[in-house]
């Protein structure tokens, strides 16, 4: 058995807690997990300072990953949103800023003038979950069972970056 969850943006702090809640209530038993992280906004207090990080290093910067099995993270260090510029210290890092790929993920296009100039401050904010969606795919073991990377392969804290 397995759980793998994937979140975006401020989304990364729904989908690490609900890994974190899960691991805490399923006891010994409980199934395999994987988070997967494409560019988290993370209240990192040297960036956004008070009241997001209270002292006790709790801000997502250090939770993001911890209870998960296995955490990766995909990283896009060039956008303008803050907190999601950097590498996540306990999850394996994909930085795919400076991927070939990116050049064939322009900003969509919606027709709504407002939208579409919203969508282009964000610059590349949205290309990790693009290239997450391009490249994804489940790989099962002779069983039938999901096959899951582990950290003993792909340490935590190390950054990969895409070429």
């Amino acid at each position: 058995r397995s759980l793998h969850v994937s979140a975006t943006s401020a989304g990364g702090f729904a989908g690490n807690e609900c890994i974190a809640a899960y691991v805490a209530a399923a006891g010994p038993e409980r199934a395999t997990t994987r988070l997967t992280l494409c560019d988290p906004f993370c209240a990192r207090a040297d960036e956004v300072g008070a009241p997001w990080d209270d002292g006790r290093r709790t801000s997502g910067a250090r939770l993001f990953g911890r209870d998960a099995d296995f955490a990766e993270h995909f990283l896009n260090s060039d956008d303008i949103v803050p907190s999601t510029n950097f590498a996540l210290p306990l999850c394996y890092c994909y930085d795919v800023t400076g991927s070939a790929e990116r050049a064939s993920f322009p900003p969509p296009s919606s027709g709504n003038f407002l939208q579409d100039v919203g969508l282009r401050l964000l610059g590349y904010h949205n290309w990790p979950i693009g290239y997450v969606a391009r490249h994804y795919e489940t790989r099962l073991d002779a069983g039938g069972s999901p096959m899951l990377p582990s950290h003993s392969e792909l340490p935590r804290g190390t950054v990969f970056k895409v070429p």
